[in-house]
């Protein structure tokens, strides 16, 4: 990796997957705690497992080893991380699942990104997400 895709890259998980992150979970979690009626913590702590998921999903230029990654068919590392994740007949069933989701997505293109964010996402929501810092938008919505 060049060293201004990392630091780029270092940017990305520091100010959009790091202390803005937190804040946009914490604002989703007080919203579905108000309207689903439950307590929410006041302070919410991030496990490794979600700055994974953010970087994949926001520094993740190419979107390499996500759903929207370019190409015919689900990417070999996708597959890999989906069956390392889940063993036995949970991974097939999910890889089905994630087949079928992304041929829903892509019909029949190689391509679903627009400057690595999936091009759905409206315009607004992408400048706002790059001005926060980050790279790529690999969801269908941006948090």
């Amino acid at each position: 990796m060049p060293s201004a895709t990392r630091k780029n890259y270092k940017t990305c998980m520091d100010e959009y997957c790091g202390k803005d992150f937190i804040k946009r979970q914490s604002k989703m979690m007080k919203y579905i705690g108000k309207h689903l009626k439950i307590k929410v913590p006041k302070t919410l702590k991030l496990r490794k497992e979600d700055y994974a998921n953010c970087s994949r999903a926001y520094c993740n230029p190419g979107c390499k080893g996500t759903l929207f990654e370019s190409g015919k068919y689900l990417s070999k590392a996708a597959k890999h991380r989906i069956t390392k994740k889940f063993k036995g007949k949970n991974s097939k069933l999910l890889l089905d699942i994630i087949k079928s989701t992304r041929k829903n997505i892509f019909k029949g293109k190689t391509s679903v990104l627009k400057d690595d964010f999936y091009k759905k996402i409206p315009s607004k929501q992408v400048a706002i997400a790059k001005r926060k810092g980050a790279l790529s938008g690999c969801t269908m919505g941006i948090l």
